[in-house]
């Protein structure tokens, strides 16, 4: 055997001997995949083998992800960090910066979308033809609006240019 292959086996058998401490530390405390892997020198994909071999359930993403942000949040406690965010209020501020580059709509276009989902949702009964025409014709004359100022915009800037 050559010197790799002594050091992955030596790695291996101090998983199998440490079995328990490794079955508590992912279960119980909470160590990831990786972290362990590091740890004892084996790969994360044959750890995760060990793992299942010996019925321990492994987490799914999201349990992954929430126990991640828990540990994160315990550190900043820690640290002195006196406001933590919850999980949601990140993910609204993520949505908020990948919106910036997004065209926005407007609230004639948000409001007519909005009611075509409650309708095939059934919480709206379904407009009379006038009501639907009537519809129409906002929705199209706020697109038609939004049309000409793009074009307008898009001439002062080649006059710009």
């Amino acid at each position: 055997m050559t010197r790799l292959s002594d050091e992955r086996s030596a790695a291996r058998e101090r998983v199998v001997r440490a079995r328990d401490e490794v079955i508590y530390a992912y279960r119980d405390e909470g160590a990831s995949l990786n972290a362990l892997a590091r740890q004892y020198g084996v790969t994360t994909d044959w750890l995760q083998g060990r793992l299942i071999a010996w019925y321990v359930p492994l987490r799914t993403r999201s349990e992954a992800a929430s126990l991640q942000w828990q540990q994160k949040r315990t550190a900043m406690q820690r640290k002195g960090r006196k406001q933590v965010p919850e999980p949601d209020q990140q993910r609204r501020s993520n949505e908020r910066r990948t919106e910036v580059g997004r065209k926005k709509t407007t609230p004639t276009v948000r409001a007519v979308k909005a009611d075509a989902i409650r309708v095939a949702n059934g919480a709206l009964p379904a407009p009379d033809e006038n009501q639907a025409a009537a519809g129409r014709r906002a929705l199209m004359r706020e697109v038609g609006n939004d049309q000409r100022r793009e074009r307008a915009r898009d001439r002062v800037q080649m006059e710009k240019d």
